[in-house]
Formats: structure tokens, C-alpha cells, sequence
């Protein structure tokens, strides 16, 4: 990669994780207080899949990310689609800018995608304006994010020929779609099954934060260290997460076959 995006990528990296670090500190020392009820009793309800060890790291990065999100104030006189649509462009552009290598510009676009992702929830539900139209389109623009996000990742490594990590990329989107499809067909059997260990605002969290520690890594070393990890860690996690609620919904489906 050239020496000038790396530089880029290290000067803007070091400024967007002191900026994250300093904002976590300050939520944990008075933005606590500023989230809404409906807020908390969600971060609960989404955190209970996981481990204990791992529901105090979801519990304090899914609070802050509600807490940015509250701080959006701009945002409650959009329409939720709209804002939808923001997230997806907002994801698009940094997935893209993944190809020639702005890793740090990239994972601040993704986790700024992520976030409006969660705001067009909150101003839906605030404003009374839930819609199974505004679902099915959330639903569908989340997808469409992610086939930008791993198809850049499999781009990104195809140009620099590494074979392995250009398949790994694909795995990992097959797979990760396989979860939503899981749970959609699922919930269309009248099973509903949100439960597993990497769904996608973890996998959005996990390849945002590996992007900003490698503009980090990458100026100091040369080389491409975290996104392959954080591939491997998508790609497994996806595989256990598909397996756990097709067995959930198979399991459901077979108990009211039973009954019958």
C-alpha cells in the first residue's frame, strides 16, 4: 500500500481512536444518566445471549452507542427511511473507500452507518411512526450494506492477490446473510429467534474496530494483521450463530408438529 494512504490512515486512525477512547470516558462518567428507560430495557433485552464476560463489553459499548444516538437531536426531524437511507450511504461510501486502502476513514463511516441504523429505530418508535413498510426497508438496506461491506474486504484482497482471504471474505458474507435468512424464515414459520454471538451490529462493531487498529498496525509494520482476524472471528461466529437458531427454529417447529 502506498505510503501516503498509510500516513493518512495512521494520522486519521490515532485522532478517531483518542476521539471513541475520550467520548467512552465521558459517557462512563456522566452520560449514563442521560439514557431513557426504553433504551436500557433494549440494551438488556440484546445483551442476554451473550456470555456474562461479554454482556458487561455489549452493556457498555451498546449504552455509548445509544447515548451518541441520543445526542443526534438533528436527527428526530427526518423521517426514520430517511435516515435509514443515510446509514446505507454512510456505509457504502466507507466500505468502498476500503478498496484502495483508507481503513480509518472506513471504520469511522461503518460505526456512523451503525449508529443511524439505531437512531432510525428510536426516532420510529418515539414519533410513533413504526411501519412494517419501514421494517422491511431497514431490513433490506441493512443487507445491501453488508454485501458492500464484505464485497470490498473480498475486492481489497483480490487486488493484492491473496486468494485465501478473498474466499474467507465471501465465506464470511454468505454466512453472515445466512443468519438474517435464518431468522426471517424463521419468523415467517412463527418462530421468532434474535439469539446468537455474532449478529450484525456485532459484526459491524467487530470489522469497524479491527479497520481503526489496522491504520494503526499497518503504518508500523506493513502489514495486514486485524481485518484477516476479524474475518476468521465473522466467519465462525456466523457458522455457530446459523446453527443455534436453525436448531431453535427447528426445534419450535417440530414441538408444534407434536401438538397437533
Amino acid at each position: 500500500m502506498e505510503y501516503g494512504i498509510a500516513k493518512i490512515n495512521f494520522i486519521f486512525g490515532i485522532i478517531s481512536v483518542v476521539s471513541i477512547f475520550v467520548s467512552v470516558i465521558f459517557f462512563l462518567l456522566s452520560g449514563e444518566k442521560e439514557l431513557k428507560e426504553e433504551d436500557i430495557k433494549r440494551i438488556e433485552r440484546e445483551k442476554s445471549s451473550f456470555s456474562e464476560h461479554f454482556q458487561k463489553i455489549y452493556d457498555i459499548l451498546g449504552s455509548w452507542i445509544y447515548w451518541i444516538a441520543n445526542k443526534m437531536s438533528f436527527a428526530y426531524n427526518l423521517n426514520p427511511n430517511f435516515i435509514s437511507l443515510l446509514g446505507l450511504l454512510a456505509g457504502i461510501i466507507g466500505s468502498l473507500l476500503i478498496i484502495p486502502g483508507f481503513f480509518s476513514i472506513g471504520g469511522i463511516l461503518i460505526i456512523l452507518g451503525g449508529i443511524f441504523d439505531v437512531v432510525d429505530g428510536k426516532v420510529a418508535r418515539e414519533k410513533r411512526q413504526e411501519r412494517k413498510t419501514g421494517a422491511l426497508t431497514d431490513s433490506v438496506l441493512d443487507r445491501i450494506s453488508e454485501i458492500f461491506m464484505f464485497s470490498s474486504l473480498l475486492v481489497f484482497f483480490e487486488l493484492r492477490g491473496s486468494t485465501i482471504f478473498t474466499v474467507l471474505s465471501a465465506l464470511s458474507m454468505a454466512f453472515s446473510l445466512l443468519v438474517s435468512y435464518v431468522r426471517a424464515r424463521g419468523e415467517s414459520l412463527g418462530v421468532k429467534v434474535s439469539e446468537g454471538r455474532i449478529r450484525r451490529p456485532e459484526r459491524v462493531t467487530i470489522l469497524s474496530i479491527s479497520l481503526l487498529l489496522e491504520s494503526l498496525s499497518h503504518f508500523i509494520t506493513g502489514e495486514i494483521i486485524f481485518i484477516p482476524l476479524a474475518l476468521i472471528v465473522i466467519f465462525i461466529g456466523s457458522i455457530v450463530t446459523s446453527i443455534d437458531r436453525f436448531r431453535k427454529v427447528f426445534k419450535e417447529l417440530e414441538r408444534g408438529e407434536k401438538d397437533k
